[in-house]
């Protein structure tokens, strides 16, 4: 039986997959694919103008696949599509039964040349290199002329190998400098009356919440604020938390010193890989460098719970790599059809390839000064998005 394609456009339809959709979620290992997390962001962060095009791939009654694509429609610019949880998250991606990608991909590719309104490009964001999306969708484009694919950016994320190991076996992989301190700021934390723990009811997820975003906010205050976290985005992570925390996929690890939280850190989990999303921590406890001992606790549990690896997202952070014993290559990818605004698409794509080869040439400490610069500027480099 040859595999079929629908269009959804509605919450309504969406949410009706959601139990195929997170076993695919949870198969490939890709936390932030879940219908949870996905759905709570589509709620309160997508903009308005915003239009559901998901693609639904059955064979008979068994979802093989989907791609849950939105519209982002600007005046004067290309009709962008990309995926839920883009501009929030790392390695969002179509899911797809193991070995069914590329037939998957051929109906994934003919459903979006199909559909209104036609997309000028189709974007893959921070998605593993290797996962093959935009190539598969290019290939199997329908009307005989292959997209133009392009890569937008590239960058490293730092990985950390649990499977196969036990916590011990893992700090012994680290350096003496390592282990050493671990083990004395985390004695010195708990001389002065630090507890650690995982949110696991709704009342401890809610006050951690609060927790991580009131120190959140603090670190990035003085620089122009943070490009992560504002109110909707603190709306979708308390709705994607509640959905995941029984499930123990939703972690919430905070340290709690002298009355208040002192570090609180977001992770998400799915098939034993667990993700790491943002953190913050109280910086009058900064010599105690209490963001390093609640990852490395986060890493402990981990291993309590049999997960096989932790995604540390992209970013060549030094606390990541002190963690980290692996790195994957993750991309932006775009794919343009070429359709009848092909050549306009194309010349409007041209000035961020200029800028981007630019950067490229720049030294760290300068794109670092020209970044800080930016980021002083009125409306530069915060997103500003409004609920649903």
């Amino acid at each position: 039986m040859a595999l079929a394609g629908e269009v959804l456009d509605t919450t309504e339809r969406l949410r009706g997959l959601s139990v195929a959709w997170d076993a695919l979620a949870v198969e490939r290992g890709l936390p932030f694919c879940s219908p949870a997390w996905m759905l709570a962001w589509w709620r309160h962060v997508a903009a308005p103008r915003a239009a559901l095009r998901a693609v639904a791939v059955r064979d008979g009654d068994e979802l093989v696949a989907i791609a849950p694509f939105y519209t982002d429609r600007r005046p004067g610019r290309p009709t962008r599509y990309r995926l839920l949880g883009a501009s929030t998250s790392h390695r969002v991606e179509p899911l797809a039964k193991p070995g069914r990608e590329q037939e998957a991909a051929a109906v994934i590719a003919r459903a979006l040349a199909g559909v209104e309104p036609r997309a000028d490009m189709i974007r893959f964001e921070s998605v593993d290199a290797g996962s093959g999306w935009p190539a598969r969708i290019a290939d199997a484009w329908p009307d005989g002329r292959r997209p133009l694919t392009l890569r937008e950016w590239a960058g490293p994320a730092p990985t950390a190998t649990l499977d196969g190991l036990t916590f011990d076996a893992w700090m012994q992989g680290k350096s003496r400098n390592f282990r050493s301190q671990a083990g004395r700021m985390r004695r010195r934390l708990e001389t002065r009356g630090a507890r650690f723990a995982v949110a696991s009811t709704e009342q401890e997820l809610e006050r951690g919440l609060a927790a991580f975003a009131r120190l959140h906010h603090a670190r990035w205050q003085d620089r122009g604020g943070s490009v992560a976290l504002d109110a909707s985005v603190e709306r979708a992570l308390a709705e994607a938390g509640r959905a995941l925390l029984a499930s123990g996929r939703f972690r919430l690890m905070s340290i709690e010193a002298e009355g208040k939280t002192i570090s609180a850190h977001i992770f998400v989990a799915a098939g034993g890989e667990v993700s790491y999303w943002n953190g913050g921590f109280d910086e009058e406890w900064a010599a105690d460098q209490p963001s390093m001992r609640a990852l490395v606790a986060a890493i402990e549990d981990a291993f309590e719970r049999s997960d096989r690896r932790l995604d540390l997202g992209g970013g060549e952070e030094p606390y990541k790599h002190r963690l980290a014993d692996g790195e994957d290559l993750l991309e932006t990818a775009l794919v343009v059809p070429r359709g009848r605004r092909y050549l306009l698409t194309k010349l409007q794509l041209a000035p961020h390839r200029l800028r981007r080869e630019v950067a490229r040439r720049l030294s760290d400490e300068t794109r670092a000064r020209v970044r800080n610069e930016l980021s002083r500027l009125p409306g530069v480099g915060r997103s500003r998005r409004k609920g649903r």
